[in-house]
């Protein structure tokens, strides 16, 4: 009911009503006495509601003035009938809580607290709020006239009063921030509270339905408005979907390696009251990508003085002609103070902590990584609690630096060489690289803009001008939540080639958007990721990530039904006109060792198979394309027919297969198989699974796949290189250690007992090295040499002298 009363007026009045959105006329009344004013009952229905407001113009029909009135109108069931200061519904304990109701006339106004309390006024005030506090208020307004009846009107709203920390309850039973039942208290109570400017939140590794969302779909924000927090902790494992939209001061990120008691027993460690926010681990003594999302992060955060050895590298690439291209992380950071933003690095390293082993130093004492749980949490620098687990570490709060020590790499023994890292000012150091800081008031900090062909949309531009056409670089994920690999290709297809790779499990595992019914990976990137890419232009000096609208890479954090980050099944079908060619082990019935595959059906790029020679106990199987001359993992040949060089990589010798077995033979006329080794020559289409010994030593590519497809005219096909075995030798004259080979050399890598590079030789183009010197004078007495000959054929010798 709208009632208007134009005491104002000198005489009779004309009152107009309009809709204030549509600024349509909806009632009009004429010669009102200003006295008695008039009654207006509002009427609404789901498809013509009633305006939130009105503007009401009311003419005074004997002196011609004019007045002009904005009306909100509330529905008394609405939450929006009970005001406060800037609508504030999330408070702290501690602080005031001040509520009203809107002016209903001379009414009974009662109030009904979460606990049952009851208290009368149309204002209520609470000094000091308490848990008691959070939850339903409703307030009883009698008598109301309703369709000329009296009665009472009861008008619900949520208040929300937080403890200073929040835990994401394992149990959530949604994604929404903002529901009261998705909280839990420190000691693990659930609690019917959201966070609050003032709140610490931890978001945890195991959840049963799903991580917080913060898009609009799963985050409603029309009592509690935007997500907010003060700090934020991010157990290893955990997600935040749509991250750029919360309010916070300072983020956390862990990388979680477990406790190792001696013997090398990996225990995860379990909070009190929230037992499983820690359960996922990375594993020792394996390379990981990881991502390093937030500001100012450098290498030594990883370092724990030796108690244990942890290890932080970049990675090299190395190709050979008509072989697989290695990638390693044999690259070491130069200094403890590296970090990991352009032009040098892009958000990423390879991380490796040491496991156990018995009597080696570095690796039979975990104290520093004990003490902190297993946990290495990111930013540490400030944290009194952390600090007796980097001994070499010190950290001035006034000046923003912090400083490292080195250590001895063989006693452990600490140096007097430090050096030092300016974590910058304020809370930089704690907010993600994606933002644009603002250091005036750093909380109002936001995700930056990115062009878009002349269109501004919001996102993260990263600088990648540094890394050259064709080059491999490593980029990690920059957001809590994983991103889709297919859209961030779309947005940036001049920029990279259409796939990524992750070292994963001793070997590199790929996804391609052409190929992913044989990718080894799905188009999701976890959060904390890095991957592999390879630059396609080297022109372009952006990475771009949009964060808005249809082309948004962000995906939606994990909820029950979708499948968490993950290799892909190995069932998938594949296309009918591919050509898989897979490796297995003798005895047969395992899963492949590795593939390769043959694309007839598209246009494609070629995805390389890579290879880490660090690992070289990972068997690899590759196809050569002579128009290409590089191993491939995933071939789009040039030619439909002819000849194609199959090539297969393994550290030891066994018995294998090439199985062909997933082929569709009605495709081809012939295929056959040679092996240069033994002259044998096989009918992949009688018999499509080719049983061989692999021995070390042979050159690569051992054979020859000759196919014709039906349909297809025949291409010339070259004659088969001769054949010639080659021979390597490596002894010493004196205080050198002589290299030589029947073939010219291409490469030669020595390294440590430890993995560690201490010397690499390249030859010039068509220089024909046959024989070459290295000086034992700085090299260790035991270390593993690599020779790689300009055919591809590599071997691989631990030496000592």
């Amino acid at each position: 009911m709208l009632h208007i009363v134009p005491v104002n007026c000198v005489g009779d009045a004309t009152i107009e009503i309009y809709d204030t959105q549509t600024k349509e006329l909806k009632y009009r009344y004429t010669k009102v006495d200003k006295t008695a004013g008039i009654s207006q009952e509002l009427t609404g229905t789901a498809e013509n509601p009633v305006p939130s407001s009105y503007r009401i113009k009311i003419i005074d029909e004997l002196c011609e003035n004019t007045s002009d009135e904005i009306i909100a109108v509330y529905s008394l069931a609405s939450p929006s009938a009970i005001r406060s200061k800037e609508q504030q519904r999330k408070f702290c304990v501690g602080e005031r809580i001040e509520l009203e109701v809107i002016n209903l006339g001379d009414k009974i106004y009662t109030w009904t607290l979460p606990n049952g309390e009851k208290r009368s006024g149309r204002k209520l005030v609470i000094d000091q709020a308490e848990l008691k506090h959070s939850g339903k208020y409703t307030v009883t307004v009698s008598t109301i006239k309703c369709d000329g009846l009296d009665t009472k009107i009861d008008i619900p709203t949520e208040i929300s009063v937080s403890p200073r920390e929040l835990w994401w309850r394992e149990d959530a039973e949604d994604q929404n921030w903002n529901n009261l039942n998705n909280w839990s208290q420190a000691d693990g109570k659930p609690i019917k509270a959201v966070p609050a400017p003032c709140t610490v939140v931890h978001i945890p590794a195991k959840v049963a339905k799903g991580y917080p969302d913060l898009s609009a779909q799963s985050t409603n924000r029309d009592i509690f408005g935007d997500p907010v927090c003060s700090d934020i902790y991010f157990h290893y494992g955990s997600q935040l979907g749509t991250p750029q939209q919360l309010t916070y001061e300072r983020a956390f990120v862990d990388y979680n390696f477990g406790k190792m008691s001696n013997g090398g027993a990996v225990e995860a460690y379990q909070q009190s009251g929230h037992q499983t926010a820690d359960s996922k681990l990375l594993d020792r003594d394996r390379w990981y990508m990881v991502a390093t999302p937030l500001n100012n992060m450098v290498s030594g955060d990883f370092s724990l003085a030796g108690y244990p050895k942890t290890y932080q590298r970049y990675l090299v690439a190395s190709q050979s002609p008509n072989s697989i291209t290695d990638v390693t992380f044999t690259r070491p950071f130069d200094t403890m103070v590296q970090t990991f933003a352009p032009p040098k690095y892009y958000h990423a390293l390879a991380l490796k902590v040491a496991g156990w082993e018995t009597g080696r130093k570095g690796y039979d004492d975990h104290k520093y990584l004990n003490q902190i749980e297993g946990i290495i949490r990111i930013p540490f620098f400030a944290d009194a609690s952390r600090k007796a687990a980097y001994p070499l570490h010190s950290y001035d709060e006034a000046a923003g630096v912090s400083t490292f020590r080195y250590y001895n790499e063989e006693t452990l023994a600490p140096l007097a060489y430090t050096e030092t890292a300016n974590r910058g000012k304020g809370i930089y150091p704690y907010r993600f690289v994606y933002e644009r800081y603002n250091a005036t008031k750093p909380t109002s900090s936001q995700i930056a803009t990115i062009n878009d062909g002349g269109a501004t949309l919001q996102g993260y531009a990263l600088s990648v001008s540094g890394v050259a056409a064709g080059s491999y670089f490593m980029v990690g994920n920059p957001f809590m939540t994983p991103i889709d690999f297919d859209k961030l290709l779309e947005f940036n297809k001049d920029v990279i080639y259409p796939y990524y790779y992750v070292f994963e499990n001793n070997q590199w595992r790929v996804y391609s958007v052409e190929t992913p019914s044989v990718s080894t990976r799905g188009k999701a990137i976890a959060p904390l990721q890095a991957v592999l890419l390879r630059s396609k232009s080297g022109s372009s000096s952006q990475l771009r990530f949009p964060t808005s609208g249809a082309k948004s890479v962000l995906l939606a954090s994990w909820s029950l039904g979708e499948d968490l980050v993950s290799v892909q099944d190995a069932a998938t079908p594949y296309k009918s006109t591919t050509l898989p060619i897979h490796l297995q082990m003798g005895h047969g019935g395992d899963a492949p060792l590795a593939s390769a595959y043959v694309m007839w059906d598209a246009e494609g790029d070629n995805i390389p198979a890579l290879g880490n020679n660090e690992y070289s106990e990972s068997p690899l199987v590759y196809v050569v394309d002579t128009d290409c001359g590089e191993g491939e993992m995933v071939l789009y040949p040039k030619r439909e027919t002819g000849r194609l060089d199959v090539g297969v990589r393994a550290s030891y010798a066994s018995e294998m297969v090439l199985d062909f077995s997933d082929m569709d033979k009605s495709l081809y006329e012939y295929m056959t198989l040679t092996d240069r080794k033994s002259g044998r020559e096989q009918d992949l289409l009688r018999n499509p699974e080719y049983r061989f010994v692999h021995e070390l030593g042979v050159a690569d590519p051992r054979f020859t796949l000759q196919l014709k497809r039906y349909g297809v005219p025949t291409a010339v096909e070259e004659p088969a290189d001769a054949f010639v075995t080659p021979e390597i030798s490596i002894h010493t004259v004196e205080e050198s250690c002589i290299v030589q080979a029947n073939q010219p050399i291409a490469l030669i890598e020595v390294y440590d007992l430890s993995g560690q590079q201490v010397y690499r030789y390249a030859s010039e183009s068509n220089a024909q090295t046959l024989e070459h010197a290295i000086s034992l004078r700085e090299l260790p007495r035991s270390m593993v040499v690599k020779v790689y000959l300009e055919n591809g054929f590599m071997d691989i010798r631990k030496v000592q002298f």
